[in-house]
């Protein structure tokens, strides 16, 4: 008799066939509650994966629990189901689109999904990211089939109350790092980096899952990308709609979102709300986090909240993460008052209300929800166009929106009067509009928006072109210009011309002009030239066998004033028999090479340094044969002499004769020597044969005793 079996739907795990339950994982496939568009439990995709119980759905996609019955491994199925453009009939396979748009839209969606994880699957030896195992088309839609993962999310983790020492976090989290920045390397970011989609294993391996969500639903322009965002982790460009803002730099700002968390305990707050009023705290002013400067200038420049000051890539944070010498970025401060939020803010914000909730006004407080709640206000706004901004800020303090909402703050965008047919200083619009009954994010502040005549008074600011930085900084105050939406960029200054060192390269106005004017409240750029790029070429040394201190003071006298800008990484130690310790056995610039180090071009060496030579014990061999012993020293990377058993006092007459009696290296008297170390091998002498000569006793006479007494016979 037999026992037929069948595989669990909830954990793939062999269960007898008469089991409704799961002894393993509990799951009852008679009881098995889903939504009527998920695939059944036993459809078999692509004739070899068999989909498992349904285990959740992220409103683009349905992830299962699976089988690859080929392979006989337990997989991830991943099949793309949004929402908003497509849904199944109970029971049947094939999905049904929406007609419209709809069509292209999921289309589009669904070539960014299979194209992305075909990207994936050709990853190699990435150990921080799931694998992708295989992708097809099927049923009218795709599959993804990915490495499924044993252990929990960091989020699970996290929501635990666990914190973690800096160290460990970082050992956590740099697999994951070397895995983004291969896939970074072939164009693909994952701009969904947060806890619930890292998995850590029973001993502490990370792994990175989720790649995509975001990028389908951007892709068809899906109404589910707003759900999508995680507040706290995503950068304030994720918020607006030109995905030409968003790129590797992207995943920096949530890497080290994810890297706070972790230290801290507590989730940064919200991007967009830091665009406006930054007050993130370093960790170290954080009770019960404790990590080295280096480690916190490292994470606080991945979060700076504008992308020209945030690290710029994922090999830039991992390098930072790592080096001793890292300084902190610290973004230009600037006062949030009415009408002085960064230009690129108010666009951020504006764009962010759009994709959001269709208007132009919110800003997220910190929250444990990685959803984005919607409510609609009881109250509607006030008419403030046509009053100037006092009294329109008056009217709206005096509103009845104004007390039902949970807190708010002015964005007032002065608008250059072209043709003069305003009046200076009076609102021209509003958001949100008069009478609107609003909708905002629970829990968030509400970002009123004024459009104020700001007259007709441009600026000049072409004829600064050319001149000194400071000098175009003067002319321009001079000329009533807000010197707080003024920022500088560093540039080579041969790709302006030749401009010289110090000059202003080119002058940029924010507002749009291009008749080299700006509006006085416009933001403008200066951008700075640092001279030709070929007066910060180096071609770089020979640092092997040099120590730190001789490779310090080299690289001073060399780089000069660029040495701020060269990171010495250290990047490990390792025995070496001929560099001594502290020296450096290698370097990853290779000697000779030419290279860029500016503040525009940073370069990092990482260094490998000697720990010495290993020394290795002489193992004990006493009492062995030769044979043996050589054998055994020889193991150990030891060269043996021939045996001898003169030389050594320790060479005595022993019944074991012709065994090992010591070793002694060669030269040395040492109990430890190196790999290639002679050694001599002493063995016991053989035992001396001893010739006993007989001789005869004469006979004594009765007195003899007393005359022969001392030879040993003596007297009675």
């Amino acid at each position: 008799m037999f026992t037929v079996m069948k595989l669990c739907m909830g954990c793939m795990e062999e269960i007898e066939d008469a089991v409704s339950r799961c002894p393993y994982c509990g799951y009852n496939e008679r009881e098995d509650v889903r939504e009527s568009f998920y695939l059944l439990p036993g459809t078999v995709v692509s004739g070899k994966y068999i989909v498992g119980k349904a285990e959740g759905y992220g409103g683009f996609g349905i992830t299962y629990m699976g089988w690859d019955a080929e392979a006989e491994r337990k997989v991830v199925i991943k099949e793309y189901m949004p929402s908003d453009f497509a849904t199944r009939a109970k029971g049947e396979l094939g999905v049904t689109i929406y007609s419209g748009d709809a069509k292209s839209q999921f289309e589009e969606g669904l070539g960014v999904f299979l194209n992305e994880a075909n990207q994936i699957q050709h990853v190699q030896n990435a150990k921080g990211i799931a694998k992708v195992y295989d992708c097809c088309a099927e049923n009218d839609t795709g599959y993804v089939i990915a490495e499924y993962l044993e252990g929990e999310s960091l989020q699970s983790i996290l929501d635990g109350g666990k914190t973690y020492p800096f160290e460990e976090a970082r050992e956590v989290l740099l697999p994951i790092l070397d895995g983004l920045i291969q896939v970074h390397a072939m164009g693909v970011v994952h701009y969904d980096v947060e806890p619930g989609n890292i998995f850590v294993n029973a001993v502490g391996e990370a792994k990175l899952t989720g790649f995509g969500a975001v990028k389908y639903a951007a892709a068809s322009n899906s109404k589910s990308l707003a759900m999508m965002l995680r507040r706290g982790y995503a950068p304030e460009e994720q918020y607006r709609s030109k995905m030409e803002d968003r790129g590797p730099w992207s995943d920096v700002y949530a890497m080290g979102a994810v890297l706070y968390r972790m230290v801290t305990g507590v989730t940064p707050e919200e991007s967009v709300e830091r665009a406006m009023d930054d007050k993130l705290e370093e960790p170290s002013k954080m009770q019960g986090a404790w990590l080295p400067p280096s480690g916190e200038n490292a994470i606080m420049n991945s979060l700076n909240v504008e992308r020209k000051y945030r690290t710029p890539s994922m090999e830039r944070f991992r390098e930072e993460l790592v080096g001793d010498d890292v300084k902190r970025i610290h973004p230009k401060k600037k006062r949030f008052d009415a009408g002085k939020i960064p230009t690129w803010a108010k666009v951020a914000m504006a764009a962010l209300c759009l994709l959001v909730v269709g208007l132009a006004w919110f800003g997220m407080k910190k929250g444990k929800d990685s959803s984005v709640q919607l409510v609609s206000s009881e109250n509607e706004m006030p008419l403030l166009i046509g009053k100037t901004e006092e009294e329109a800020r008056a009217v709206f303090e005096g509103s009845r929106l104004a007390e039902e909402l949970q807190g708010h703050v002015f964005n007032v965008v002065y608008d250059c009067d072209i043709d003069g047919a305003g009046t200076f200083g009076q609102v021209e619009g509003q958001e949100p509009k008069a009478g609107d009954s609003a909708e905002y994010v629970e829990g968030a502040q509400a970002v009123i928006t004024l459009r104020v005549n700001g007259g007709t008074e441009k600026v000049t600011i072409a004829d600064v072109q050319g001149r000194e930085i400071e000098k175009a900084k003067e002319i321009l105050e001079g000329r009533h210009f807000n010197m707080e939406n003024v920022t500088e960029e560093k540039v080579y200054g041969d790709g302006y011309g030749g401009v010289g060192k110090g000059l202003v390269a080119e002058v940029v106005s924010l507002g749009g002009q291009s008749d080299g004017t700006a509006g006085i409240h416009d933001g403008v750029i200066l951008r700075r030239s640092l001279g030709n790029m070929s007066d910060y070429e180096y071609v770089i040394p020979n640092f092997e066998g040099k120590t730190r201190v001789q490779m310090e003071k080299e690289c001073e006298e060399l780089f000069k004033k660029q040495n701020d800008y060269v990171i010495k990484e250290h990047g490990g130690e390792e025995y070496h028999e001929a560099v001594k310790k502290d020296g450096i056995i290698s370097q990853n610039v290779a000697a000779g090479e030419k290279r860029v180090v500016s503040p525009i071009e940073p370069l990092t060496i990482t260094f490998i340094f000697s720990k010495g030579p290993n020394l290795i014990a002489i193992p004990n061999v006493r009492g062995k044969t030769y044979a043996e012993a050589k054998r055994i020293l020889e193991a150990q990377g030891f060269v043996v002499n021939a045996p001898s058993d003169q030389g050594n006092p320790n060479t005595s007459v022993s019944e074991d004769f012709g065994n090992v009696v010591s070793v002694r290296i060669v030269g040395s008297r040492s109990l430890s020597g190196h790999k290639g170390d002679k050694v001599d091998v002493f063995l016991a002498k053989a035992p001396q044969t001893q010739t006993v000569r007989e001789t005869t006793r004469p006979v004594a006479s009765p007195d003899s005793s007393k005359r022969d007494g001392p030879l040993g016979l003596g007297e009675d």
